[in-house]
């Protein structure tokens, strides 16, 4: 009888150590439609991804901006992203998007910024960064505010400001 526990218990504890590793496997997914991506910026809102896609294509700066939807796998493009630069900040608060800052291909750094309407599928200008403008910032979200620091333009830049989506400052 002994023999028959040990045997069941063994079991057991294999069938969890597979169950456990097979938590931190990675798993190809649908590419991303269009050319190669780089310098692009990444959020999730609800249950769905999103990605503003900078990339060149014959010269031209190409701000798509897509939707993945983890359920079916898929990408669907949606209304393209207005700023100019990649690099791009973004953060989420209350399933609304802001983007903005960056650089464009004439090297050029920008602080226009961005709020995005999942729903309505638009975009629709805000206060721009007060800071210098900058690319490849730092950005996070604590009580209903948006931060937005550090960042090279110019210079490196190690200056954090705190965005209010109530007084759009």
């Amino acid at each position: 009888m002994s023999r028959c526990w040990y045997f069941l218990i063994s079991v057991c504890l294999l069938t969890l150590q597979l169950s456990v590793k097979a938590q931190y496997v990675w798993r190809h997914k649908a590419c991303l439609p269009g050319p190669p991506v780089s310098v692009g910026t990444a959020f999730a809102v609800g249950n769905k991804g999103y990605i503003i896609a900078h990339h060149l294509t014959t010269g031209i700066r190409n701000n798509a901006f897509w939707q993945y939807d983890p359920l079916s796998d898929s990408w669907l493009e949606k209304n393209y992203y207005p700023g100019e630069g990649s690099g791009t900040a973004s953060f989420v608060i209350n399933d609304t998007v802001y983007a903005g800052l960056g650089i464009d291909s004439l090297g050029t750094y920008h602080t226009d910024f961005w709020r995005y309407n999942a729903t309505a599928d638009q975009w629709i200008s805000i206060a721009n960064f007060p800071g210098s403008p900058r690319y490849t910032t730092m950005c996070f979200v604590l009580n209903g505010k948006g931060y937005v620091g550090c960042g090279h333009g110019t210079g490196e830049n190690n200056d954090f400001y705190e965005y209010n989506p109530s007084q759009n400052l």
